[in-house]
């Protein structure tokens, strides 16, 4: 399996099925669907059950910035998801397989049905779900419908795909309603000792419950060598828990050097309506303020909100 957190970037790579169906490979002749995934043109916000895409929020205190890096951490929510499904999957043996079609019998009545078209070196998954009911770690009990497409293709230099979701269920435990929509693509290339690694999404939403969490027009660089990681970004952050959406972008990028867990630079701004905005300052772009040890401050509309000594609660 392939995984980028979404602690780290809001772009995330998780793949679903590598080891379900040989981790880049087998795909064999038959009369199934063998053509070529297609990445679609483009995704949009569809779901938002609130039209919080149309409004941006104000930032004046630390209850909308809290309220905002916890957002930021629920974007795992649709990889998560796509992690311990595939996990249940592959837990178990396909009931049947035809070809480049393999099928998974469900917890209940219910299927899965994976087409693979892929070879040696590049990866073309298609994951069917009718009514398939699974156990997962985080969300309990799910029973899913709908499709999941993954595309990772080998180049001379590195690799680039993409994924997409169209998933609609429930948490049988608790009848709340699930939604995973989107799309995400990737490119990752290495020359001269530098990775870089460059991840967009134009959209992706989540739904459980009540509860409304989407990114749209995303755009995460990472530039990794001996030294460190430099990574640069800008999203608009949406969700029920904020009543509308922010902009966060890079105004300086973040740099984290190797073996360390903290930034030693960088600035990220929080962008909110009418102007107001937040700036997450780290390491040395925090202009004297704080002692030793502080690794990054918070300022709402310029002033000082907090100090913080640990990166475990923001965005880096």
């Amino acid at each position: 399996m392939v995984k980028t957190t979404t602690a780290v970037i809001l772009a995330s790579v998780s793949v679903w099925g590598l080891t379900a169906c040989g981790g880049g490979g087998g795909g064999s002749s038959s009369s199934n669907d063998e053509t070529p995934t297609e990445r679609p043109s483009s995704a949009d916000i569809t779901v938002d059950p609130g039209g919080y895409a149309e409004k941006q929020v104000s930032i004046s205190s630390q209850t909308e910035t809290d309220a905002i890096l916890v957002l930021y951490e629920d974007a795992e929510n649709a990889y998560l998801l796509a992690e311990q499904v595939e996990n249940a999957v592959n837990s178990r043996s396909p009931s049947d397989v035809d070809g480049n079609e393999l099928t998974y019998n469900c917890d209940n009545a219910g299927k899965v049905v994976i087409t693979v078209n892929s070879d040696d070196v590049s990866d073309d998954e298609r994951w069917r779900f009718n009514n398939c009911q699974l156990n997962t770690t985080t969300f309990g009990r799910v029973v899913l419908n709908g499709e999941y497409f993954y595309v990772n293709k080998v180049m001379s230099n590195g690799n680039a795909g993409f994924q997409v979701f169209d998933l609609t269920g429930t948490v049988v435990d608790t009848s709340e309603d699930i939604v995973a929509k989107g799309l995400d693509e990737w490119e990752i290339v290495e020359s001269g000792g530098v990775r870089t690694e460059t991840y967009q999404t134009d959209a992706l939403e989540f739904i459980l419950g009540s509860d409304y969490f989407a990114i749209a027009d995303a755009l995460t660089k990472l530039t990794v060598d001996s030294s460190g990681v430099d990574i640069s970004l800008e999203s608009k952050l949406i969700g029920s828990a904020l009543g509308g959406y922010i902009n966060i972008s890079t105004q300086k990028s973040v740099f984290v050097a190797s073996s360390e867990s903290c930034p030693q630079s960088g600035i990220i701004t929080l962008g909110g309506d009418g102007g107001t905005f937040a700036q997450i300052l780290y390491g040395d772009d925090m202009g004297g303020t704080g002692g030793t040890g502080d690794v990054a401050v918070m300022e709402i509309n310029s002033n000082l909100q907090e100090i913080y000594q640990t990166c475990e609660a923001l965005i880096f």
